[in-house]
């Protein structure tokens, strides 16, 4: 079973959300952990032309933050969620799902770290990447660095064997940026994830038993085993600032492995192997 969007709200954290507003095609989250002058970075290029028509944002403060999260008069609806005590990212995300659609449904949901910086005219651009592209249940732009570098956010599925030699080895490598081939099967990295509103409720969201790190190669397995593909999107490409907290802090790392431990013994991993060799 997959532990998702069936599980209760919290009673935690303080939800708000009366106002009411013109029809939105998108539904934006964004999870911020003391990100301040990045998160006001990002609701601002949200406001920008091709970005701010017709969505809407629900924001979820982790943990405590002194900042204003509304920087400007933005031009879309904002919403504010504030945890007494930092929950995972797939129940982050669960619940904002949950929230907004029965606020008001709409056809596109958008997940969005707050260390990225968007370009004019990007969501409108992704959201036409879903045109005349069959059943696609989830489209990604290219993932840059701060130095123009293409990062590796669009990846094949991973194995135990590939983890175990950066852990243990240290070994680090650059995969090559490419469309998929005919058949091929592919992820994409959860820092910014926009999805088919109705694929995503059709799969149960992200699995809240990871608490952090595969969440979404989970998903991603779990859409192609329900037959909807996932898009990456050359046209548009955005900034990603990232922390790399894995990389330098013992706790995070930890979670990183028995966040991959968790996916490789999952009846999910072997059936996303099979698909992916029935493929070839």
């Amino acid at each position: 079973a997959v532990y998702g969007l069936n599980q209760i709200l919290n009673d935690d954290c303080d939800v708000k959300l009366n106002e009411t507003h013109p029809t939105r095609d998108v539904l934006v989250s964004i999870v911020s952990h003391g990100h301040g002058a990045m998160l006001a970075e990002l609701l601002r290029d949200l406001a920008l032309p091709g970005n701010a028509e017709r969505i809407r944002v629900v924001l979820t403060l982790n943990v405590p933050e002194d900042i204003d999260p509304r920087p400007v008069d933005l031009p879309f609806p904002l919403h504010v969620l504030s945890n007494d005590r930092p929950i995972g990212f797939a129940a982050n995300h669960n619940r904002a799902f949950k929230i907004g659609m029965e606020q008001e449904a709409a056809p596109f949901y958008c997940v969005l770290n707050p260390d990225l910086r968007i370009p004019a005219g990007a969501l409108q651009a992704l959201r036409v990447c879903f045109n005349g592209a069959g059943t696609v249940g989830l489209v990604a732009p290219v993932v840059e660095s701060p130095d123009g570098a293409v990062e590796n956010s669009a990846r094949p599925l991973p194995s135990p064997v590939e983890i175990a030699l950066k852990a243990w080895a240290g070994l680090r490598w650059r995969m090559s940026i490419r469309e998929p081939q005919a058949g091929e099967w592919y992820w994409v990295a959860g820092m910014f994830m926009l999805f088919d509103a109705a694929a995503y409720r059709a799969v149960g969201g992200f699995d809240e038993r990871y608490f952090l790190y595969y969440e979404d190669v989970d998903v991603c397995c779990r859409l192609g085993l329900a037959g909807y593909g996932i898009k990456r999107c050359p046209a548009v490409s955005v900034v990603h600032h990232a922390r790399r907290d894995s990389h330098r802090r013992p706790g995070y790392f930890f979670r990183h492995l028995t966040s991959a431990l968790r996916f490789f013994l999952s009846p999910t991993y072997f059936r996303c192997r099979r698909m992916t060799k029935g493929r070839k």
